[in-house]
């Protein structure tokens, strides 16, 4: 079905590029270095390119069927579809349809849509139709969809220096 070859071709040898000397200058000697040239601004913006790629961080995820006990710490985002039972702590908290976290949550931001019982303190909090809320949530934007089941104890913090 494939034909896939054993031999392997040799890689091409890559030759040294020596620029021609400009009419009336002398030629260097061999124990001296051309000046190099300075780096072209493409270069420079892929390496910024390069350093913000490695400086954004992929979520972390509890997903469907794993059930997690104990206690979390993130310092990115954490999307739960599956079980928490402990505490949790991260900069981000999606909690999907599916997901359940049950215990202490404390971030900046968390949307939910799945299950959440326990006590929440948290920035801007989310909770879509879908989510079931029952606990303690402490908050400073808060933002509720029609048909969310929420039996909370909810306190609304003031922003400092309001």
């Amino acid at each position: 079905m494939f034909n896939i070859s054993k031999t392997k071709t040799p890689a091409p040898k890559l030759e040294t590029f020596v620029p021609p000397v400009p009419m009336g200058s002398s030629a260097l000697s061999p124990t001296q270095t051309p000046p190099s040239p300075p780096a072209p601004e493409t270069r420079s913006r892929a390496n910024t390119m390069v350093q913000s790629l490695a400086t954004t961080q992929k979520p972390s995820v509890v997903s469907e069927g794993f059930v997690m006990r104990g206690d979390i710490d993130s310092a990115g985002v954490l999307h739960v579809e599956g079980s928490v039972i402990g505490v949790v702590n991260a900069d981000d908290i999606n909690i999907g349809t599916a997901g359940l976290v049950d215990g202490t949550l404390t971030c900046k931001n968390l949307n939910i849509k799945g299950r959440v019982s326990g006590k929440v303190v948290c920035d801007e909090l989310v909770i879509a139709p879908s989510a079931q809320v029952k606990g303690e949530i402490s908050y400073l934007s808060l933002t509720i969809g029609s048909g969310a089941s929420v039996e909370c104890e909810m306190t609304c913090r003031q922003i400092q220096g309001r």
